[in-house]
């Protein structure tokens, strides 16, 4: 018994065969199949940044869409719709600051808002 994983194994390649009973052994004859198993990705990795924090400065003179260091950017070594990232500000501390920024969903840029 064991668990399968995706991003380790993809496909699994089996050779079966199925023997008949017949009464004599040496007259059993046996055909074989190979088949092919591919794994369908779960969704058991989480997105990973490229780096633990980021620090960017803004002037306090910038204006609305300037944008705010580089984008952020996370991988997800899952598949298909699995590993697609979307960026979103959960929270601002501090909370003077909602409103103050926006981020793209898609790209991970952040930019100013007002």
């Amino acid at each position: 018994t064991g668990d399968v994983d995706r991003e380790t194994i993809p496909s699994y390649t089996l050779v079966v065969h199925a023997t008949d009973q017949a009464s004599n052994v040496t007259h059993r004859l046996t055909g074989s199949v190979t088949l092919t198993v591919s794994l369908f990705d779960a969704n058991d990795n989480a997105p990973v940044f490229g780096s633990g924090s980021y620090q960017f400065n803004v002037g306090e003179t910038d204006t609305t869409g300037t944008s705010v260091g580089t984008p952020m950017t996370a991988t997800d070594i899952d598949n298909g719709n699995n590993a697609t990232i979307s960026y979103s500000i959960v929270s601002i501390t501090p909370t003077a600051g909602t409103g103050v920024f926006n981020i793209d969903g898609s790209t991970g840029q952040l930019t100013l808002q007002n």
